[in-house]
């Protein structure tokens, strides 16, 4: 495998990384989002 090829897959998988950290991100806001809804609908 040359240098290029390593480099290469590396930057896939930090991508890849990136974009599990981001959905993750965004489904913890969504669920914030809504344990908010049914605080505010109890109180």
């Amino acid at each position: 495998m040359s240098l290029d090829t390593a480099t290469n897959n590396r930057l896939i998988i930090n991508q890849i990384q990136q974009k599990k950290e981001t959905q993750m991100t965004v489904e913890n806001l969504r669920l914030q989002r809504l344990q908010n809804l049914e605080h505010y609908r109890f109180a």
